[in-house]
């Protein structure tokens, strides 16, 4: 199969970004086409990795719309940030570490200390808005 640069499809498209085509279905609703582009450093690559849209975009929708302009609130970020990892880890089989990489990379832990931290999933955290329960 080769590799998928570009989406063309029969959608008014409103945005291309490095790796991703964004196209409008209605008034409320966008549709975001992954490609097999590669970034690195905001820097879109010569080369690409066939099929690496189809793995990206597998699973269950998350739904974060409850969040729209609040990309400022750090514990919005956190809760989001979170439930994005607890997906990729349980589709991956990883290990999620709780340590920022920062932490290792300046030396002030080193990995086998930055192991102990790891974890069956990301800390449970309380939606920001404070409705139900942790996921």
């Amino acid at each position: 199969m080769s590799p998928m640069l570009t989406s063309d499809l029969p959608l008014p498209r409103i945005g291309r970004g490095k790796v991703r085509d964004i196209y409008a279905v209605d008034d409320d609703r966008l549709l975001l086409v992954t490609t097999d582009r590669i970034s690195a450093f905001d820097v879109v690559m010569a080369e690409t990795i066939p099929m690496k849209g189809a793995v990206l975009t597998i699973g269950e929708p998350l739904h974060f719309d409850q969040y729209f302009g609040r990309q400022d609130d750090a514990k919005v970020l956190r809760y989001v940030t979170n439930q994005i990892a607890a997906v990729i880890q349980q589709m991956t089989g990883q290990a999620y570490v709780d340590v920022y990489a920062h932490r290792v990379k300046s030396g002030e832990l080193t990995i086998e200390q930055a192991d102990a931290f790891a974890c069956d999933r990301p800390p449970l955290v309380t939606p920001p808005d404070g409705s139900g329960q942790p996921q």
